[in-house]
């Protein structure tokens, strides 16, 4: 169970209090249901400040501070207390005076405008928390375009897609140094979510950008695909969520795409809804090739401190499951899952399919030095 626990503002009389709470709470669950199409039995469970006693300190935990009048200390032992467990705290606040209105253990912390309409503070937690949690990937978006009639729109969208938070990946922004472009690009792929295809007609004849979106439906990532009023024929690909322009969105005499702000917006909300679910079904790839490759179709979803990961009662084994490229990160949250427990066995399993080979020698590597086994899916 993933557990958001809730800092209140001191001075709330225990009518206001109520109401909060439950508005909170209604709210948080219903969002988690909605963006959250996941591996069975993952749940949230939203708590307060006078239900400090209820948290459990094994499960995951991320901490929202509301701040509105000037801090007084009351929650100040408590702040301190989830800083030394390692809990991540989100501060909000709700009047401009900052500075005033936090404790100074979080001054120095990011944090979220509290002063808009309640639903945008709210998603902007709750993305928060689930970020934290490791539950919406690694917001990496990739663009595919043509160089020719799509750059214009791929940098509106690449600047956009940074505003919004998320990682996006542009070629031209990315390669500096001599490198094999294709085993790049196609490693960068295989760490993305969701693909954002700008069909201008141009890149239907490209046998590089068929192999892209071969490769995004063989690694179950989401397409997005924005096809030009002047394209002819079709990109291979069915399972696309596709948003068609119209004739003028572009230049007067040539097919060159240029989005207006409307339709930036369309793009962005389009990524939002395929993400979760995209990232969801990598997941699920992984945990059932898991099973195909073991012979074993014991495997549970478990979750601790460092997030959630794959049990075998039959085996008594511990994967912790990565989807995308690995990081030497994963490998240290999976040894943290594994300490202390009496596992036979531990593991991080991924897809390495597209990884470039420097990286796979990287993580044989690693592998060896720290006697933990890597499961290639």
């Amino acid at each position: 169970m993933y557990q958001i626990f809730v800092i209140l503002p001191e001075f709330l009389c225990s009518s206001v209090r109520m109401i909060l709470k439950r508005v909170i709470r209604r709210y948080a669950m219903a969002q988690w249901k909605a963006q959250i199409p996941m591996l069975g039995g993952i749940t949230v469970s939203v708590l307060f400040d006078d239900e400090y006693e209820r948290l459990k300190w094994n499960n995951p935990v991320f901490a929202v501070y509301v701040s509105c009048s000037p801090f007084a200390g009351k929650h100040e032992a408590m702040i301190h207390e989830l800083m030394s467990e390692g809990i991540p705290i989100c501060p909000v606040y709700l009047r401009r005076d900052v500075r005033e209105s936090l404790p100074s253990a979080l001054m120095h912390y990011q944090a979220i405008d509290g002063t808009g309409d309640f639903r945008s503070v709210a998603q902007k937690v709750l993305s928060a928390a689930m970020r934290c949690f490791r539950l919406v990937g690694k917001r990496k978006i990739f663009i595919s375009y043509s160089q020719k009639e799509g750059k214009e729109a791929a940098f509106q969208l690449y600047a956009a897609l940074v505003q919004k938070q998320y990682k996006p990946f542009l070629d031209v922004c990315e390669f500096s140094a001599p490198c094999v472009f294709q085993e790049e690009l196609e490693h960068e792929l295989m760490d993305c979510d969701v693909m954002l295809v700008l069909d201008s007609g141009a890149n239907r004849e490209s046998d590089w950008c068929k192999r892209e979106i071969a490769l995004a439906h063989s690694a179950a990532t989401g397409i997005v695909l924005v096809t030009s009023p002047y394209a002819r024929g079709a990109l291979p690909t069915t399972l696309a969520e596709q948003i068609m322009l119209h004739a003028g969105e572009g230049s007067t005499h040539v097919p060159i795409m240029s989005l207006r702000p409307v339709r930036v917006n369309e793009i962005l909300s389009r990524v939002d809804s395929i993400q979760a679910r995209a990232y969801a079904a990598r997941q699920k790839r992984l945990y059932d090739s898991l099973c195909v490759r073991t012979g074993d179709n014991s495997w549970v979803v478990r979750y601790d401190r460092n997030g959630y990961h794959f049990y075998s009662s039959r085996h008594n084994r511990l994967v912790y499951p990565v989807v995308g490229v690995p990081q030497s990160e994963d490998v240290y949250r999976a040894e943290m899952s594994y300490s202390g427990h009496r596992y036979n066995s531990y593991a991080v399993a991924y897809n390495g399919f597209c990884l470039k080979r420097a990286w796979e020698t990287h993580f044989d590597w690693l592998s060896y030095r720290t006697d933990i086994e890597l499961i290639n899916l």
